[in-house]
């Protein structure tokens, strides 16, 4: 019995490594091809350097890319598409504060970044929550 109990517990250990794993090799993939992404560049080609990556945990479920795609109306009037890709872990943060959005005025990149994104809303601060 002590053996069986010693086998799944090496088995959980190892699941739970391979979850956290998982999240490093897509965070570090998204941060790296996050910088061949450039102002003009169109969604298509976004997604196609961005790429297909999830990542899976069993107690978060699964990610995807993009982690999220919304729609917010600019202080400007115009209305812009976000994609939200995981690029950085902060501490023992939700990954929704690991974040980086890539803002879209009809089909091209017009802006990179939280800062870009805030200051088109009008919002300082502003919350994501999972799709």
């Amino acid at each position: 019995m002590k053996i069986i109990r010693s086998l799944l517990f090496v088995s959980l250990i190892f699941s739970l490594v391979g979850c956290a794993n998982q999240f490093a090799v897509m965070r570090d993939a998204n941060r790296q091809a996050m910088n061949k992404v450039e102002l003009g560049m169109s969604k298509n080609k976004v997604e196609t350097v961005m790429g297909n990556r999830s990542a899976e945990d069993m107690f978060e479920g699964r990610y995807e890319n993009p982690y999220k795609r919304e729609t917010v109306k600019g202080v400007d009037g115009n209305t812009y598409d976000v994609m939200y890709y995981y690029t950085q872990q902060i501490g023992n943060k939700p990954i929704e504060s690991g974040l980086t959005p890539v803002v879209f005025l009809g089909e091209k990149v017009v802006g990179i970044g939280w800062g870009y994104l805030d200051g088109v809303s009008g919002n300082s601060t502003s919350t994501i929550r999972r799709r």
